[in-house]
C-alpha cells in the first residue's frame, strides 16, 4: 500500500513535499499569551498537545513529534501520552533545553586546579532533535487538512496533517527493523538504511518498547576507548556530579531512533563517519548483548554512494557487535522523560 502525506493551505491548495509549517503555527506564540492560544488550539489540535507545539517552537521547529512522524515517515504513532505532555510543560522544558551541557560541566569539575576550563554549551546547541520513540506505528492511508476553526485574525494560516482513515489492522510494534524500513523509504526528508542486515539487527531487531516516550540524545559520544563497565560508570558519575538523569545503560532502539530521526529532518549524520556530524568516526555502544557476549554498537553513519549517473544512495548506519575498545567506540548520553520527572 502506498501512502503519502502532504500539507494544504487554508485556501485548499495542496502543497507537496512541504515540511510542517512551524513558522505559521508558532507565530501565535509570538503575539499572544500561551494561555490565550491554548483555548483555540486545544480544539484544533485534539490529537497533538499544546506542550508539543511549544516544545517544537522552543526547539526552532525541529523535532520528531506526532506530526513529523506522519510527514517524514508516513505513520501515525497515536496521541502524546500524559507522560510526554507532562515532560513538555513550558517552563521546565525551556529551562532544560537552554540549560548547560552536562558533559561540559562534568569535564570542568574533573580538571585539576589551574587547568583551562572548557566552554559550557547549552543543551539546545549540543543535542539531536527531541524525538518521540513510539510503542506502535500505523501506516497512514488517507490524509487531509483538519478544518480550520481558529479565526484568521488569530492565526493567518495553519497547515496541519489530519487523519481521515487509519486501518488498525496494519498496526505494528515499533522496533529496530520497522525503524529501518521507515528510514529507508521516507515520505519526505532524507533517506537512510542499515548498512547491512547484521547479526545484531537479526538478534535484536524485534525488540520494542513498553511505552511511547520522549528522548534527547546529545551529539557525539563520551568515554571513548573504554570498556563497557567503565562507560556505565562514566554515565553514572555524570548523573551524580551534574544531576543530569541520563540512562546509565542506553538501549539501541531509543538511540537509533533519535539518530535516524535527526537525519531525516536535518540531513545531518550523527554518530557518523569522518564526514559525519562529529567530524570523526563515531559509534555508540548500547546495553544489548549478542550471542557472543559482545554489546551492540551503532554508528559510522555514512553518506550514500554516488551513482554512475550522479545522485546518491541512502545514507548508511552500521549496527553490529562491538569486539574492541578503540577510539571510535564510546557511549551515547541518552535521556528519557517520564511524567513530571525530567530523568
Amino acid at each position: 500500500m502506498s501512502c503519502s502525506v502532504s500539507s494544504s493551505s487554508s485556501a485548499g491548495h495542496s502543497v507537496a513535499n512541504e515540511p510542517p509549517e512551524f513558522g505559521s503555527r508558532y507565530q501565535i506564540l509570538e503575539r499572544h499569551r500561551v494561555e490565550y492560544a491554548k483555548r483555540y488550539l486545544d480544539d484544533l489540535f485534539q490529537w497533538q498537545s499544546i506542550g508539543l507545539i511549544i516544545a517544537g517552537y522552543v526547539a526552532d521547529g525541529k523535532m520528531m513529534g506526532r506530526e513529523e512522524w506522519a510527514f517524514y515517515y508516513g505513520v501515525e504513532i497515536g496521541p502524546e501520552t500524559e507522560e510526554i505532555k507532562a515532560a513538555l510543560e513550558f517552563r521546565p522544558f525551556y529551562k532544560f533545553y537552554h540549560g548547560p551541557n552536562p558533559v561540559d560541566v562534568m569535564e570542568n569539575k574533573m580538571k585539576n586546579e589551574g587547568e583551562p576550563k572548557r566552554l559550557v554549551r547549552q543543551i539546545c546547541e549540543t543535542s539531536l532533535i527531541p524525538t518521540i520513540v513510539p510503542k506502535k506505528v500505523i501506516p497512514i492511508c488517507e490524509t487531509s487538512l483538519i478544518p480550520t476553526i481558529v479565526p484568521k485574525k488569530v492565526i493567518p494560516t495553519i497547515h496541519v496533517i489530519g487523519i481521515n482513515l487509519i486501518n488498525l489492522e496494519l498496526e505494528r510494534d515499533f522496533n529496530l527493523k520497522v525503524l529501518g524500513e521507515l528510514a529507508e523509504h521516507p515520505q519526505n526528508g532524507h533517506a537512510a538504511k542499515y548498512a547491512y542486515e547484521s547479526d545484531a539487527v537479526k538478534q535484536h531487531g524485534t525488540n520494542g518498547t513498553d511505552r511511547t516516550h520522549l528522548v534527547f540524545l546529545l551529539k557525539d559520544v563520551v568515554a571513548r576507548n573504554k570498556k563497557w563497565v567503565e562507560q556505565v560508570q562514566y554515565l553514572k558519575a555524570l548523573k551524580v556530579h551534574t544531576g543530569y538523569e541520563c540512562e546509565a545503560e542506553p538501549e539501541a532502539l531509543s538511540q537509533n531512533t533519535a539518530v535516524m530521526a535527526h537525519h531525516a529532518v536535518t540531513g545531518e549524520r550523527p554518530f557518523g563517519d569522518e564526514s559525519g556530524l562529529e567530524g570523526r568516526r563515531t559509534y555508540g555502544r548500547t546495553v544489548e548483548l549478542m550471542n557472543n557476549a559482545k554489546h551492540v554498537i551503532s554508528g559510522g553513519f555514512s553518506a550514500g554512494a554516488i551513482g554512475p549517473l550522479g545522485g546518491s544512495d541512502s545514507a548508511e548506519l552500521h549496527v553490529s557487535d562491538c569486539r574492541f575498545d578503540i577510539e571510535y567506540y564510546g557511549v551515547g548520553v541518552l535521556r528519557k522523560f517520564k511524567a513530571g520527572v525530567w530523568i
